[in-house]
């Protein structure tokens, strides 16, 4: 690292919810692995409301902002001349560059500022093994960092320093890994049992010895994706294919699977146990392991909630090491590793657990169907259903508001199933516990509030029957509870209505409910009983989106339960 210029950046934000804005930025320049000059920190005031749990993170309030910030343009300039073009390095990289200050500067038409360097948080991964939390917090208070408030961007660069200092450094010297190049390869290297073999081994991380004895092989499936270390027998067992290029330790390079004799020879039986004292306890956490598996793709389809909860486990599973747990947690991972994780990367996860569980890779029955313009919706609950009550409430008033809070309410759903992109469930389960507060209209939430009237009579025409909003209480579980948009005289039909930019512009393209709706929706049907619910998109001078969702019983089952257990988190 000597002679290496970089920089430790941190930001605070007004929230999750995008566009996300800078609150307050703070860096440290670096030359090697020495701090050099004054720390830069300083607020930002973009004007904009800050998200009450931002706020309660932070402190930072709008008007404190007002008062104390910098205008954005400003502030980036002068950490321009702060940080020149030099790489910059954040405990969660992910975060802090690509959803934060990329996208502001692009919002605010101003190119980028130095380079994009690696995540002290990957790193961690592979240089800790102290803890099963990468927090900041958590290895702050694991190596004795000097007390400081916790999510103060200063504070939380100082405390970075600290642990390159004395954890990092150390560690990564030890095995000759003391070229920033080496470290930003070692940051991303996989798996991360492999690294931590080499930090805590004390074998430099180029020393390249052959370890022809051990069957550990890796390969690479049919979308050049690489896998392992595993077994070749498990290779065999997990690759899918009948030709692929397989590689290990000691071989120059990789080598198609049957054109390598000592391969051929190792996969055809199961590798025997390395260590038999551990292979009860080893074996009936793999059931367990496996047994989760099978649970979250029963459905065929997993949630952002889901992944989460498996990446949990896994991080208090001492086995990782071996398979099909290694393949597991390095997949995991690498999805985790931005902060997002997507359809896709679900989608992926989901392959690879149906691969390990011998599950059939095709859905067993078809999902819910979603059509257009279907007009019949003359089947479903009466108007005196016996599946809720309508509570005479006006939406929006103080009264609904504090009825809403004493319950889960349909748009709760899809963060509690993990399926909100810009909210966090713990972030729900705080404002559940609080008092019931007022809700903070940002511009396009008044928009569409202003527009559901018009949005509304324009269904009533398309549909010929009238609609209108209602409090849903079930009847079943005091605390499940609907606010819909429209609920039809008889009860046979509802409708959720939106009006935003963003929602008609997805909808109409791919004539589908947005995944981040999608719990709302089975929400809705899950107080009302009925089989079908109408999606309605409107802009005005623009044709009208109606989408018909069908009910989803599989889903419900798994949101009913999921939402049962946050209610039982909030009411203690």
């Amino acid at each position: 690292m000597k002679g290496k210029r970089w920089v430790i950046i941190d930001t605070e934000t007004d929230g999750l919810y995008e566009p996300i804005h800078v609150v307050e930025l703070s860096g440290q320049s670096m030359e090697g692995w020495d701090p050099v000059g004054e720390p830069f920190t300083m607020l930002l005031n973009h004007d904009v409301p800050i998200d009450p749990a931002a706020e309660a993170i932070h402190g930072y309030s709008r008007e404190y902002l007002r008062q104390h910030g910098e205008k954005p343009e400003r502030l980036y300039e002068l950490f321009r001349d702060y940080a020149q073009d030099h790489p910059l390095i954040a405990h969660n990289l992910s975060f802090d560059w690509n959803r934060c200050l990329q996208p502001e500067w692009a919002r605010l038409g101003l190119p980028d500022i130095g380079q994009r360097g690696f995540c002290c948080m990957m790193l961690a991964r592979r240089l800790v093994t102290e803890t099963q939390s990468y927090r900041l917090e958590v290895l702050k208070e694991k190596f004795r960092i000097t007390p400081s408030q916790s999510h103060r961007a200063q504070n939380d660069v100082l405390t970075i320093v600290e642990l390159f200092q004395k954890v990092y450094r150390p560690r990564l010297e030890t095995v000759r890994l003391d070229t920033y190049d080496a470290v930003v390869t070692f940051a991303k290297q996989t798996p991360v049992a492999k690294c931590r073999d080499i930090i805590f081994r004390g074998a430099p991380a180029s020393d390249t010895k052959p370890r022809a004895l051990e069957d550990e092989w890796y390969f690479i499936d049919a979308a050049k994706n690489p896998h392992g270390p595993l077994s070749a027998w498990q290779v065999a067992q997990s690759a899918g294919l009948e030709a692929y290029y397989v590689w290990r330790e000691g071989l120059g390079d990789w080598i198609a699977n049957r054109d390598c004799a000592e391969f051929l020879a190792l996969s055809q039986t199961p590798p025997a146990t390395k260590q038999p004292a551990k292979k009860a306890d080893t074996s009936k956490k793999m059931t367990e392991l496996i047994g989760i598996c099978r649970g979250l793709i029963a459905d065929d389809k997993i949630t952002t909630a889901e992944v989460k909860f498996l990446n949990s486990w896994l991080e208090d599973f001492s086995f990782t090491t071996e398979w099909p747990a290694s393949e597991i947690a390095q997949t995991m991972e690498r999805i985790l590793e931005d902060g997002i994780i997507t359809k896709e990367e679900k989608e992926e996860l989901k392959k690879l657990l149906q691969n390990v569980t011998g599950s059939p890779v095709e859905p067993v029955s078809e999902k819910p169907r979603q059509t257009i313009e279907v007009t019949d919706s003359s089947q479903g609950a009466p108007i005196n259903s016996p599946h809720y009550t309508i509570v005479q409430l006006n939406q929006g008033t103080r009264e609904w508001l504090e009825w809403r809070h004493k319950g889960i309410g349909a748009s709760d759903a899809p963060v509690i199933m993990g399926e909100n992109p810009w909210k966090d469930v713990s972030e729900l389960l705080r404002n559940k516990r609080g008092a019931p507060k007022d809700q903070i209209e940002n511009e396009a939430m008044a928009r569409g509030t202003m527009l559901e009237p018009e949005a509304r009579k324009k269904y009533i025409l398309r549909r010929g029957f009238d609609v209108q909003p209602a409090c849903l209480q079930s009847s079943q579980y005091e605390w499940l509870r609907a606010s819909v948009d429209g609920l039809s005289a008889d009860g046979s039909a509802v409708v959720e209505i939106k009006c935003g930019n963003s929602v008609y512009r997805k909808t109409s393209a791919s004539g589908r409910v947005p995944d981040y709706y999608y719990g709302q929706l089975q929400h809705a049907l899950a107080v009302t009983g009925l089989t079908s619910i109408d999606f309605w998109c409107y802009l005005p001078n623009c044709p009208e989106v109606l989408v018909t969702l069908d009910r989803d019983d599989n889903y419900i089952k798994r949101m009913l339960e999921a939402e049962y257990r946050f209610w039982q988190q909030v009411l203690k």
